[in-house]
């Protein structure tokens, strides 16, 4: 009996797995990512920060591409999550995820290779952090899941912890405060964060 109840489980949970999205992410490089936004390769940003795990927060930016760029003067966001100045007292605090409800969002070239095959780009090189992402998914009509590539670690001191790289999309709408949550080794966290006014 338990056997068929698992099966039953399983076979109701399979609609969900068939609508899960995974997005192409591609690492790219600061500032000739900016490119993509604008001719001069300069973007002029705004910046909002809420905390996570105490001293540490999550960064939130904006800005808009020009309209005769490759982005056609939509919003770009961009996201990191920094526990540089978050210490692990009696054991190492971390954080694993992020979700964000943001809607649909652009396809572009964002790593200058020819191709507009990519939604997410990561700035590995040029920029602030040490981790990456290796998934970003959606499933159903949940907030988009951001899955960074390893845990991003609280330092032994202040100053000794680690920042996730920043990653961005882009949305043909204008930017929102929301609240986003983050998975982290305290359990969920809430925090404020920009996000497309989308529908």
């Amino acid at each position: 009996m338990k056997k068929l109840a698992a099966v039953l489980i399983a076979l109701a949970a399979l609609p969900l797995l068939a609508q899960a999205i995974a997005f192409r992410i591609v690492n790219v490089n600061a500032p000739s990512v900016n490119y993509v936004f604008n001719h001069t390769g300069s973007v002029t940003v705004t910046d909002k920060t809420s905390p996570v795990l105490g001293s540490g927060f999550v960064q939130s930016r904006i800005y808009r591409s020009e309209a005769t760029s490759p982005a056609h003067g939509k919003y770009v966001y961009e996201y990191r999550v920094d526990l540089t100045n978050v210490a692990g007292i009696t054991a190492p605090q971390w954080v694993s995820g992020m979700s964000v409800d943001f809607g649909g969002m652009s396809t572009l070239d964002y790593n200058r290779d020819g191709h507009a095959a990519e939604e997410v780009f990561v700035v590995t090189s040029g920029g602030l952090g040490v981790v990456g992402l290796n998934a970003v998914t959606l499933v159903a009509a949940n907030p988009l899941h951001f899955n960074f590539s390893r845990r991003i670690f609280s330092g032994a001191s202040p100053g000794r912890g680690e920042s996730s790289y920043f990653f961005g999309l882009v949305s043909q709408y204008p930017p929102r405060v929301i609240h986003a949550r983050v998975e982290t080794s305290s359990g969920v966290q809430t925090v404020s964060v920009y996000a497309p006014s989308h529908p």
